[in-house]
């Protein structure tokens, strides 16, 4: 009998160190996989918005009785809501998507938004180009950006928006290149329409055919991110830069884990789990076929620099994910569980202002803003 329990005790502590190193292996596995897959706050300042525009981008839903109170456990902060930040976005990566949750954010929250010009926020001699209200002698300055920033320049904007949290997104450089080429029509344009895989065609026959038909400029989401061009093969000015911006970002999201990041957005800006709810992208119906090796072979030779970039972050992370302070399983579970309640309230139209709200895209936002804020500033009677 001694015996038999003695060898029962043994078995029973093997199990449960087996299942703890087989969990530990499998979370660094889920890292080291995807690398090798691909080759390896000024605070918000008070101000009378009363006179502000109604906008309405929609209110947050009541859920039933069960998921609500988990809901709540979940979004009882303790930390005070971060409401500087500035997302510098990148393009072909989901950018849109996320620029959208900011925008909201900072809509529904009255904060104030640096607006581009133009189509984007440019910055030159040592100045940020945007919209400015010179029309007011109070105004109390920017709270967020949530677009394409030319020049990108962690030191300027740091001063521009004191105390913001930076945030960015990249995406694997194989598919964010095949969005590009579909995005710009690069098919059509080089009459590849009749083959039954364009991109595939395009990419095949890159260094042959097409090389001189640029779809983004190589190496696209680095130079977002404030790289020089011609550089590309500076193997330690590349490895700088990402260094720098593993410093400048306190967050860098990653397309194909777009939950997770949000996630660990949510946890970053100490905001709720309504506030990193995204809508539904504009999805192409074009059959998308495998990227084959001899495609990622050929495109990792023209954007080397941005799959050390995507690697870089792609680490980064998982090893946030790894360090979570909570239960990020559950956390996730839940905002999955969010997302799909309400993509089934929207089907069934049964909140159509929120909804309506949610479906708005960046360019609808940013002319809600920018109309928003003349009316606060410059439209005061």
């Amino acid at each position: 009998m001694k015996i038999s329990f003695a060898c029962a005790l043994v078995a029973t502590v093997f199990f449960i160190a087996y299942t703890y190193v087989n969990i530990e292996y499998i979370l660094l596995q889920r890292v080291e996989g995807i690398t090798n897959d691909l080759y390896g706050e000024n605070h918000h300042k008070e101000f009378d918005y009363n006179s502000s525009i109604d906008v309405s981008l929609g209110n947050s839903v009541a859920h039933d009785d069960e998921t609500h109170s988990a809901t709540e456990v979940n979004n009882i902060m303790p930390c005070t809501p971060k409401n500087n930040f500035i997302f510098v976005k990148t393009s072909k990566t989901a950018g849109s998507t996320v620029g959208a949750i900011l925008f909201r954010y900072g809509l529904r929250h009255k904060l104030i938004a640096a607006l581009p010009n133009a189509s984007r926020i440019s910055i030159a001699d040592d100045q940020v180009n945007v919209t400015r209200y010179t029309c007011n002698n109070t105004f109390p300055g920017y709270n967020y950006m949530a677009n394409h920033i030319e020049n990108y320049n962690h030191k300027i904007l740091n001063r521009f928006i004191p105390n913001a949290k930076f945030v960015t997104i990249v995406r694997s450089p194989y598919t964010q290149m095949e969005s590009a080429f579909y995005y710009r029509n690069t098919d059509s344009k080089l009459q590849l329409n009749h083959f039954r895989n364009p991109f595939k065609e395009f990419v095949d026959n890159y260094e042959v055919k097409y090389s001189n038909h640029d779809i983004q400029g190589a190496n696209g989401q680095l130079k977002y991110l404030g790289y020089p061009n011609r550089q590309y093969n500076n193997q330690s000015a590349v490895k700088q830069k990402i260094a720098d911006l593993d410093t400048e970002m306190d967050l860098v999201l990653i397309k194909e884990y777009l939950d997770e990041s949000l996630i660990l957005l949510k946890k970053l800006m100490c905001w709720t789990m309504d506030d990193i709810l995204y809508g539904w992208c504009k999805r192409s119906k074009r059959t998308r076929y495998p990227i084959t090796k001899h495609m990622k072979e050929i495109m990792s030779k023209y954007n080397a620099a941005d799959l050390q970039l995507y690697n870089h972050f792609n680490r980064t992370l998982w090893t946030k994910i790894l360090n979570y302070d909570g239960d990020f399983e559950n956390e996730l579970h839940l905002f999955r569980i969010r997302q799909q309640e309400i993509a089934s309230m929207c089907k069934h139209r049964e909140n159509t202002q929120f909804c309506d709200g949610l479906k708005k895209d960046v360019p609808k936002l940013v002319s809600i803003a920018r109309m928003r804020q003349y009316n606060i500033f410059c439209n005061q009677h």
